[in-house]
């Protein structure tokens, strides 16, 4: 089953500039840029639900405390920090798969690279950082990537697949590993924060 298919792909960051009026010293500061609207049909589809869940990865790795993020439910399981790095990894892993540039630093051929990836640290501001990074690396190769290359096909741990498939597998893998994360928030005494608000009423 391609569920289990890990993934990977390119960073886009967005900043907002001093505009200097013609004549004058004075700056002005620009309002910081919108981020473009998903596109139509397949793509659109896919960056709606890949918004929701990478913002729910990003809730519980906020509400977990950092001294849980060496915890594992037993030996031989990735622990909080390395279940959070390995779905960072999956994006980049994808990504390259699919022919986006990677950032440097960011080279993952196979399961070694993902371990060594997995288990770089266990600080919970980089790991949140890195965490978006690695969202707004996929997002940025899904915006950029057209629609006529859908039926492209590429090669993933010999499988051939057309890059549409790849960003099914992508979605099942995020949810795959997110339902794992509030199994072990849960596990830890913290609510999802989205759970809260909805039993709040909010």
């Amino acid at each position: 089953m391609r569920s289990r298919i890990l993934s990977s792909l390119a960073i886009a960051a967005l900043a907002a500039a001093p505009l200097v009026a013609q004549g004058s010293m004075a700056a002005t500061a620009a309002a910081p840029a919108k981020p473009a609207p998903p596109p139509a049909g397949f793509r659109g589809e896919f960056a709606k639900n890949f918004a929701a869940v990478s913002d729910k990865y990003l809730q519980l790795a906020q509400a977990i405390p950092a001294d849980k993020y060496s915890w594992r439910p037993a030996p031989g399981v990735r622990s909080i920090a390395e279940t959070f790095l390995h779905a960072a990894a999956a994006q980049y892993l994808m990504g390259s798969t699919m022919g986006w540039p990677t950032p440097a630093g960011i080279a993952l051929k196979g399961m070694p690279d993902m371990m060594a990836f997995e288990t770089s640290t266990t600080d919970k501001a980089k790991i949140i950082e890195t965490l978006k990074a690695a969202f707004a690396y996929m997002n940025a190769g899904v915006m950029a990537m057209p629609d006529a290359s859908s039926d492209k096909t590429v090669v993933f741990f010999g499988q051939t697949m057309t890059m549409r498939e790849m960003l099914f597998a992508e979605t099942a893998h995020n949810g795959e590993h997110l339902g794992q994360m509030i199994a072990y928030a849960r596990m830890n005494n913290v609510v999802p924060p989205w759970s809260m608000k909805a039993a709040a009423g909010m």
